[in-house]
């Protein structure tokens, strides 16, 4: 073999070897399209560092331990090319003459750090995903975003200029704020409860005049609370005249009083009707005994009547009775006389010698036998009449008549209040006494000389 042979032959292998380097770690040659930029201009740069695994053998390189580092090598080799770029080179590359002569800013941070940086890709695609639009059943996409619980979103779209916050579902006539509550997503009712806009919609009703309150009082009272102090109306009837607090007590099973005193305290109605009865009613028939009580406590009447004419009166036993009578706060309603002929106590119907009285505590009809307690007004709790004088708010000592069961009660409070001066005069306390000699009266039971046998009562005390 001849000298010119020789030498194509170590060329060939040479071709060989560069070629296979090149088809087994195609990471190594390759330029991004960064390092195209850089390299643009023009200026020269170390074209050795991005070949640099070109000398790797060819056994290595074909092996399969070879073949398995290929990826982090060029990975490797990618890192160190960028490292080997001068600071003349990036300053050269980034800074070209337009034709007017305008220095700009031909290559952007951002576009350096998309090549370094993988996760990159993926903040730009969220950067520019598509906003969401008016779908197949003609919700908004405010109404869209707030149904996904996606606060990212409302937040963007409520300073989007021609957003209309006001704009409901064409189904149900819900707002934005409406299938927030229903999805029980705290965040985007807190984005909807902006200062610039919650006065619009807070209140706005859907089809059925459903606040988006009266929904919230029938799932959270923490979405309750948050609208009840954004201004949510507590007095809102819906189409089958509920409230917010009506549709609590209809819905609830719980008897828990606390989404029913934050509404309370926000100026709901205690006595307002539910289908021909009061919320009172309906929760004594339920069960809500808790309920029932911070209802009278904000002044729900005993004397109104349920579907059935029947007042709570008649409803309750005697224990629940004076558990409600002691949460009594307000003058009672004097019940008619027309509409009682015989006592509410004792059944005994009224006479020329069985005259009629009203108990100034619980306002029943009474006879003389079951109405025999006198207690000074300024005694009474601070929410009744009369208790102070009219000229000067003295305390007003004239004596109240009172049923036999509302004197036990106050007679109760005098005590945890520390006073047990009830009466003005011991006549009238001696006079009751003897009245009910031998009949079992649990309201003075514990009274010093008088002692009572215990009665079977039908309720838990």
């Amino acid at each position: 073999m001849g000298i010119d042979d020789e030498t194509r032959e170590v060329s060939a292998r040479s071709d060989a070897s560069s070629s296979t380097a090149s088809y087994h770690i195609p990471h190594k040659t390759h330029r991004s399209a960064t390092v195209d930029s850089l390299t643009d201009t023009g200026t020269p740069t170390n074209n050795t560092s991005f070949t640099s695994t070109q000398h790797y053998e060819e056994d290595f390189v074909s092996s399969p331990k070879g073949k398995g580092a290929g990826q982090t090598t060029s990975i490797s080799a990618t890192r160190g090319s960028l490292t080997n770029l001068s600071l003349s080179d990036l300053a050269n590359a980034t800074s070209r003459v337009r034709p007017n002569g305008r220095d700009s800013l031909m290559v952007r941070p951002t576009e350096t750090l998309q090549h370094m940086d993988p996760s990159f890709h993926d903040v730009r695609a969220t950067m520019n995903a598509p906003r969401y639009d008016f779908d197949t059943e003609g919700l908004s996409p405010l109404i869209i975003a707030a149904r996904a619980g996606d606060v990212v979103e409302v937040n963007a779209l409520l300073v989007q200029p021609g957003t209309d916050v006001l704009r409901r579902d064409p189904t149900f006539g819900q707002s934005a704020m409406h299938f927030a509550v229903r999805g029980g997503h705290m965040s985007v009712l807190k984005a909807l409860c902006s200062p610039h806009i919650v006065s619009s919609i807070i209140n706005v009703p859907d089809n059925r005049r459903n606040t988006p309150l009266h929904l919230a009082s029938a799932k959270s009272r923490r979405i309750t609370k948050l609208l009840l102090e954004n201004g949510a109306d507590t007095t809102f009837f819906n189409i089958r005249n509920q409230t917010p607090l009506g549709v609590h007590i209809i819905t609830t099973n719980k008897d828990d009083p606390m989404l029913c005193e934050m509404l309370l305290r926000h100026n709901a109605d205690p006595n307002a009707a539910v289908d021909q009865s009061t919320l009172l009613h309906v929760a004594l028939d339920k069960g809500l005994h808790e309920i029932a009580l911070r209802l009278v406590r904000h002044g729900a009447r005993l004397d109104t009547l349920d579907e059935t004419n029947k007042m709570v009166f008649d409803k309750v036993d005697k224990p629940m009775l004076k558990k409600l009578l002691h949460k009594v706060t307000h003058s009672p309603v004097w019940i008619d006389d027309k509409s009682r002929p015989a006592c509410m106590l004792c059944a005994k119907n009224f006479s020329l010698g069985n005259r009629r009285h009203h108990c100034r505590y619980c306002g029943r009809l009474c006879c003389a036998d079951c109405a025999t307690g006198k207690v000074a007004a300024y005694k009474f709790p601070k929410g009744f009449d009369n208790r102070l004088k009219q000229h000067g708010g003295a305390p007003n000592h004239k004596p109240q008549r009172v049923c036999n069961v509302c004197h036990g009660v106050l007679n109760d409070q005098q005590k945890e209040a520390g006073r047990t001066d009830l009466s003005d005069r011991a006549s009238d306390l001696d006079q009751f006494y003897d009245r009910t000699l031998n009949v079992q009266w649990d309201e003075v039971k514990g009274q010093v000389n008088h002692p009572i046998a215990t009665q079977k009562l039908t309720g838990g005390d």
